[in-house]
């Protein structure tokens, strides 16, 4: 296997920060592509990670730029930034306006959590009896002891969090 960077190098900054920018600079880009053609910046950022995503196809010997160690830090930065959008939604909602809404907004932010859970369960418990796959091609998650079914209801959870951030996200961009 041929190694482009060294063993010495791999704890080394650039390690982290050339990814990082890598993956915001492509971001951006698409964002401003979509903001040009009047679609909310958040379809921009998606696509910029669909982008990125295909990074991981290079094989790993030809991989520098997109590395496990890069690929742990960037995670952890990425559940932070879920976090500070969350936390600052939190902070600018004005609670007044919802208990204005009432019944309406009270229906719509339920059915945005129940939808995508609902709907992520049934899509993994699909795909999973669809393919006939086993726990060890299925995914990390599940374990020889665990239900399969558990890994359904993860796959929902996480489809629920990151609809309400793109939800958040969108209505922070139209005001």
């Amino acid at each position: 296997m041929v190694t482009l960077i060294s063993e010495e190098f791999t704890n080394q900054p650039y390690m982290v920060l050339l990814p990082l920018a890598l993956i915001l600079g492509i971001g951006k880009a698409f964002s401003l592509l979509m903001g040009k053609l009047k679609i909310p910046e958040v379809v921009g950022y998606l696509l910029g990670g669909l982008a990125v995503g295909l990074f991981y196809f290079i094989p790993a010997d030809h991989q520098f730029i997109l590395t496990p160690y890069s690929g742990n830090a960037i995670n952890s930065i990425a559940k932070i930034g879920v976090v500070l959008i969350l936390f600052e939604a939190g902070i600018e909602t004005d609670l007044l306006s919802i208990k204005k809404q009432g019944k309406s907004s009270l229906i719509i932010t339920s059915l945005g959590v129940i939808f995508p859970l609902v709907l992520g369960f049934v899509g993994a418990l699909c795909f999973r009896v669809g393919a006939k796959m086993d726990e060890s091609f299925y995914g990390a998650m599940v374990q020889s002891h665990q239900n399969p079914i558990y890994s359904d209801i993860y796959y929902g959870v996480i489809l629920t969090a990151t609809s309400v951030s793109i939800t958040v996200a969108t209505l922070k961009e139209l005001g």
